[in-house]
This record gives structure tokens, sequence and C-alpha cells, in this order.
């Protein structure tokens, strides 16, 4: 069966369902963070781009494996000009804001959220974090970086352990990544608090029910309904869940069947046609990456301009909507594209200039007595 499996598995083309996916994704996590009244469970936006992440990365690493051309330095440099650069941009934009809009308390917080951000440890960092004698969440501009922290260290340990089972046990690969899925999914369900919600080994079941599919979609195909089925399921999720059972695995693998079945093959209705085919819906989903990186800075930072902002009219929503598209859409064409395409010697110093710049303006700062002892 494992060889089987292996056998048929084929390199991915763009897929407009799985675009889709991300913009249904990102807007439920912007929806959310605007109001959690208006989408209670629109925080599992955030798990269909975990299972997202997990089917494609999959693919790419498996049909190299299989062709012999996988080379670690290409797949992480793959990475870094997808996550470096977008990422980069949106930390350099939250500086301003922060500095002068933050108490001194606040943007020391924000300073390490910083420096974890950039070297994808801020599930850590949060995790650790006192929330009692802190902030509220409502007022950290990195909070959302966490996810994308878990995302980054999944793709640093997960290559190696395919590369591995690959070499010597090529043909029980599906198996291992079922045993390690039901491992994560059993350490999900002891009672152990906030670690659930932050660290990597209770979320990469996500990651693999996207590997699992990937293995199986070419053998799974119906012929009618099941994609109608899956948006209903992944609708229900988000309207009928809310934070109460944030931690509770069950509600994530109910909405990751509904996208399960949402990408299988079979036939398309009116409604699942237009969903797919919408040239608006498409730009989101294209944009969503800049969209999620960008959303929780613009939102914070209004609210802490604006303390009154549970009064304000939905016209100022609107307007921070509009203004977090516009931005979104600019740095997707001028940085995010630009180094999907080419990744040439001058555009690598660059990059690396600022991340270093960056990362030792952090450590100056969070390590200067003078700073500290403003507070």
């Amino acid at each position: 069966m494992g060889k089987d499996l292996l056998d048929k598995i084929q390199p991915l083309q763009f897929r407009k369902d799985i675009n889709f996916l991300r913009a249904l994704s990102v807007v439920s996590v912007i929806i959310y963070h605007i109001d959690k009244s208006l989408l209670p469970g629109g925080w599992l936006g955030v798990d269909i781009f975990f299972f997202i992440s997990g089917y494609l990365i999959s693919n790419t690493i498996i049909i190299e494996l299989k062709n012999n051309n996988f080379q670690f330095r290409n797949f992480y440099l793959k990475r870094i000009k997808r996550i470096l650069p977008a990422l980069l941009s949106t930390l350099i934009f939250t500086i301003p804001f922060a500095f002068f809009l933050l108490p001194p308390k606040e943007l020391y917080l924000y300073i390490n959220s910083f420096q974890s951000s950039l070297l994808f440890y801020s599930n850590l960092y949060f995790e650790n974090l006192d929330f009692y004698n802190s902030p509220s969440t409502k007022f950290f501009p990195l909070l959302h970086m966490w996810s994308l922290s878990v995302e980054e260290q999944f793709y640093i340990i997960f290559p190696f352990v395919l590369f591995f089972i690959f070499k010597f046990r090529k043909n029980s690969t599906f198996i291992y990544i079922v045993v390690f899925s039901v491992l994560s999914l059993f350490l999900n369900s002891l009672d152990i608090g906030n670690l659930v919600f932050y660290q990597i080994q209770f979320r990469i079941w996500e990651f693999l029910f996207g590997v699992i599919f990937m293995f199986l979609e070419s053998r799974v195909s119906f012929k009618k309904n099941n994609k109608y089925i899956g948006i209903f399921i992944i609708f229900f999720s988000f309207i009928f869940f809310d934070d109460s059972i944030i931690n509770n695995f069950n509600t994530k693998l109910i909405c990751l069947i509904g996208v399960f079945l949402y990408l299988t093959n079979s036939n398309e209705n009116r409604l699942i046609f237009f969903l797919n085919n919408n040239k608006f819906i498409q730009q989101i989903g294209l944009i969503s990456f800049s969209l999620y990186l960008f959303h929780q800075p613009i939102f914070v930072f209004f609210r802490i301009y604006d303390t009154n902002i549970n009064n304000v009219s939905s016209f100022t929503y609107i307007g921070l909507v509009i203004f977090l598209y516009v931005i979104s859409y600019l740095n997707w064409k001028y940085i995010e594209v630009p180094y999907q395409k080419s990744f040439l010697r001058n555009k690598k110093f660059i990059l690396g200039l600022v991340f270093i710049g960056l990362c030792a303006s952090t450590l100056t700062l969070l390590n200067q007595d003078s700073f500290i002892n403003r507070f």
C-alpha cells in the first residue's frame, strides 16, 4: 500500500480551490480579530493554513526525493525567499508606530516579541509571557506571529524526518506519517494548559493531516456533494465554535475534515465554481500572507491610538480594512513577488543585511542598561 501511494503522487500545479481556502482562512482570522462576536471560530483559519502548508510542502519534498534531486539547501532557500522578505517588511512597518504609540512597558514587550518573531520562536515567547501582569492581548501588535513561528519550526524539522524515513523505510512513509499524527493527537488529549496552543508537538498533526491528504487524494474521489458538505462544515466551525474550546483538538479536527472534503476530486456545482473562480477571491488568496502579517499590527495600533474603539462606527473598520488591503497588495506585488521570481546575489545580500541589522538592533536595545532602566 505504501509503495502504491508513493507512486501515485504527482507534482502539484496551481490549485484555485487551495487559493480560495487561503482567502477564506485569512478573511476569517481578520474578522475574528476585528470583533470575535462576528465570527467566534474565525481563529480556525490558522489551522487551515497549517493543513495547506503540510499538503504543499510534503508534495514538493516527496517529488524531489522520488527524483533523487532533493537538497536541503535549495529547500531552505525557497522558504527564506517566500517568508523572510514579507516578514521583514511587516516588522519594519511596525517600528515607527510602536515607538510613537506604545508606553514604555509595552514598548519593551514589543521589542521582545519583535526579536522572537525575527528568530521564529515567538510561540515560545508568548507561551511564557505573564499575561496576568501584561497588557490585554488586543494590544500586542505581533501576537499573531506565534503561528508563523510554529510553521517555520515545522519547515525546519519535517524535511529531515521525511528524508530519513524515505531513505530507510521508503515504503512505510505513509504509515510513519499516520503514527506521528496519532501521537500528536494523543498529546492534545492531555490536560497541560496553554502549551497545547503554542507548541509545535501539539500542532504538528494539523500539518500532517495535510500530508495524509496529499497521499490519499488520488484514491479519494466523489461524484457529487462532498465539496458542498466540506464548505458547510468549515463555515459551521467558524460560526458555532468559540474561544471556550480553542484548545480542544476536536474542533480543529472537524474543521479540517471539512477542508479534506472540499479538496477532494468531485463535480463542482455553481456555488463551488464561483468560489474557486471569482477573480477578487483569488486575489485575496494570492495576497493572503501579507494580509495575515499586516492585519494584527494595523488593528492593534489603531486601538492604541483610539482607546474608544468600541464606540467607533463601522465606517472606521471599513477604512482600516481598505488600508489593510492596499498595503498588503503593495507588499505582495513589490516585496513578495520579486523575491519569489528571482533570488539573485544582490537580493540575498540586502535581505541578509536587513535581517542582521534588525537582530543586532533588538539585541542591543534589550541589553542596554539605559533602555531597560526606563521601566
